[in-house]
């Protein structure tokens, strides 16, 4: 299950109870299902703040110019060129994982047993 889908049904389960409408009457059950798939929709922002530490370190790495500190930012603290070089990373990230996904070659074992280059001489 993906981050997205995590944060979806976190948020579901956080507003399955009935809210109270205008006048004192209760919201049928579908009402409220509904409100909070529409309020859980994933956004950049809400997937970003539920990455882990290392996740985030990783991309704050690619993404160059961040301190390790930065780790602990949501977000939202971040300045528009800081969230322009975050989106980068992850497109970046992204492709190199396709890359290596489709040459067939991500298995551990594939990284780990690599044949050393001969030198000629």
């Amino acid at each position: 299950m993906g981050i997205a889908q995590q944060i979806a049904e976190s948020r579901l389960e956080q507003n399955q109870e009935l809210t109270a409408l205008q006048g004192g009457r209760k919201a049928p059950a579908c009402f409220t299902e509904m409100r909070a798939k529409l309020r859980a929709r994933a956004t950049s922002e809400s997937i970003y703040n539920e990455m882990s530490s290392k996740d985030k370190g990783i991309v704050l790495f690619a993404a160059g110019g961040f301190s390790k500190d930065d780790i602990k930012r949501e977000f939202r603290n971040f300045d528009k060129e800081q969230r322009s070089k975050i989106h980068s990373a992850i497109v970046h990230l992204g492709g190199l994982h396709k890359l290596f996904d489709d040459a067939h070659v991500l298995m551990h074992s594939q990284f780990v047993s690599v044949k050393p280059i001969l030198s000629k001489g």
